[in-house]
């Protein structure tokens, strides 16, 4: 199953992804897709990318209102130039986001959101991340190779905050109770989306039997424990492995 089904009704809009295990990663897969069925998109972020694989375009402009997409490219990546370190991007601020989206210059636009520095999962502090305005969607994400690992800065990005939420102490492990928890707090990973845009949680790395049966717990999980308010569907997938990105959709 791909992720374009996913986005339906959607026909185009901002894409944002937010959590840690794998945005980067998942954020090219669906923009490829996108490439696929003939739409357009432009990738971008409002932290840090590192380089991206060879053979993908990247804009490189200090102002948004720059950024031009060639009409013979469908899939770009946008970005700064990192001042601190030459090969990565630094991206925009959600305002400059909402202006680069009213621009029109993709069907779709998608951004990485929230410094989750290679962790597995992220519990954001109040005001931490801060969506554009013209945010339509929002998927958030969690790496499952971190069921049973410790909770500590290794693989948390917000360990105190994960803490509170799932009811963990630090160094315990991490459970896949305790990941649920923290994806159906109105705190947690999907924590200050506004009220009126669609979630979708992702979970990633299910390419294994253990941690495919991993998401399915937390799937069950989840959708018990929450409204479509809340959160619409759970993905249980892997961005990369093979072509079925998404194994199992739960609603």
């Amino acid at each position: 199953m791909g992720l374009l089904s996913l986005l339906a009704p959607l026909k185009g809009g901002v894409v944002c992804f937010t959590g840690a295990g794998g945005k980067t990663s998942l954020m090219y897969r669906l923009a490829e897709e996108i490439e696929r069925s003939g739409a357009s998109a432009i990738c971008t972020t409002t932290e840090k990318l590192l380089p991206p694989p060879p053979g993908y375009y990247t804009v490189v402009e200090d102002e948004v209102s720059n950024i031009e997409r060639p009409t013979n490219i469908p899939f770009v990546i946008a970005g700064r130039r990192d001042p601190g370190n030459s090969r990565c991007y630094v991206g925009y601020s959600p305002e400059e986001i909402d202006i680069l989206a009213n621009r029109g210059q993709a069907d779709w636009l998608l951004v990485e959101m929230g410094p989750s520095q290679g962790r597995y999962a992220m519990a954001p502090t109040a005001g931490q991340i801060k969506y554009p305005t013209s945010t339509d969607l929002v998927i958030g994400m969690v790496g499952l190779s971190i069921i049973n690992q410790f909770l500590d800065d290794v693989w948390v990005k917000g360990v105190d905050e994960f803490a509170r939420l799932s009811g963990l102490e630090k160094n315990m492990r991490i459970t896949e109770e305790a990941l649920a928890k923290v994806a159906t707090d109105p705190n947690g990973i999907f924590r200050d989306v506004p009220a009126n845009v669609r979630r979708l949680l992702f979970l990633n790395h299910a390419d294994t039997s253990a941690t495919r049966a991993s998401g399915q717990a937390i799937a069950d999980l989840v959708v018990r424990g929450c409204d479509q308010d809340h959160i619409e569907g759970v993905c249980i997938g892997a961005a990369l492995s093979g072509d079925a990105v998404v194994y199992e959709y739960h609603k």
